[in-house]
């Protein structure tokens, strides 16, 4: 197996065992309430990235992927702490400013939440366990990341209520938004902790 062929496999595994778990999810959506399914992510996403990636890790491999599953629960509880923090210092505000006329809705928070803090915090948490180098290329895939999760927020943007089961139907929503979240975010972190790599074949030092 060549170089090029070894790294492709590191960069699509995570992606493929996610969706894979997602379509199964997808099968037996009815067997589960919202609040198992939504706590899926994080484990799934913790376990896949800290189990596939058996090398780079500043730890011993098992500890790394442990760590893997407590970041991605700290970043998932971070994503809904935020939200709700700033909605009650906006209520605050509100309570005492009878002008105050700025803010934010619950939705919207949770979205900038989602989609723009939570990726900065999954390259920036995932840096304390493996080692990525964090250069040029570096800024250049996280900004690409989050350019990635405003074009997903954007295709949902003025939706009321985002459900996970299409309307009318009983048929889980695969392209749910926070599903592409969790394929586009495992993407861009491989390739950042596979950069080195990546990088020596686009030069043509590895074959």
């Amino acid at each position: 197996m060549t170089n090029k062929t070894r790294l492709f496999l590191k960069i699509i595994i995570p992606i493929f065992l996610l969706s894979a778990g997602i379509y199964l999810l997808e099968i037996e959506y009815n067997r589960f309430t919202e609040n198992l399914i939504i706590l899926y992510y994080p484990i799934s996403f913790g376990l896949v990235v800290g189990l596939v990636n058996n090398k780079n890790h500043r730890y011993n491999y098992w500890f790394n992927t442990f760590l893997s599953l407590v970041i991605a629960a700290l970043i998932f509880f971070t994503v809904f702490l935020i939200p709700y923090l700033i909605d009650q210092l906006q209520d605050y505000i509100r309570q005492s400013d009878e002008y105050y006329r700025f803010g934010f809705s619950k939705e919207d928070l949770l979205f900038i939440s989602a989609f723009y803090v939570a990726p900065i915090l999954v390259f920036l948490g995932y840096g304390l366990i493996f080692k990525i180098r964090r250069n040029i290329a570096f800024l250049g895939i996280v900004i690409m990341t989050i350019f990635c999760m405003f074009l997903i927020k954007n295709n949902i943007i003025g939706n009321q209520r985002i459900e996970f089961l299409e309307e009318g139907s009983n048929s889980f929503r695969f392209l749910h938004p926070y599903v592409l979240w969790q394929l586009v975010m495992v993407f861009g972190l491989q390739i950042t902790i596979h950069q080195k790599e990546l990088i020596e074949i686009i030069l043509g030092k590895k074959e």
